[in-house]
């Protein structure tokens, strides 16, 4: 799975995960972002750990796609911004 359908199914995988959290979080007795850090350290543990595992269906594709998830800061550009990166300010002239 590559491109676009493993970032979806990354993405859809992560939503469905924290789907089910905060109802855990609530029958063992531990605050919600605390068990979200847990899993969070353990996913990604198990991310490194399944790097080079072979044939773990689509545990393995969603885990692969969580891998090579890329995060990049946004351009700053004026074709991404129209609205205020656009307009130009003209140099004030002073009257003297």
């Amino acid at each position: 799975m590559t491109g676009i359908v493993a970032n979806v199914f990354g993405i859809i995988g992560l939503l469905t995960l924290t789907g089910f959290l905060p109802a855990f979080a609530r029958r063992i007795n531990l605050p919600y972002t605390v068990l979200l850090a847990v899993v969070g350290l353990g996913l990604g543990g198990i991310i490194v750990l399944a790097r080079s595992a072979t044939g773990l269906g689509p545990l393995g594709d969603f885990l692969h796609a969580l891998d090579h998830f890329a995060i990049r800061p946004m351009r700053s550009s004026p074709s991404s911004c129209p609205r205020c990166c656009s307009r130009r300010r003209s140099p004030s002239t002073s009257a003297g």
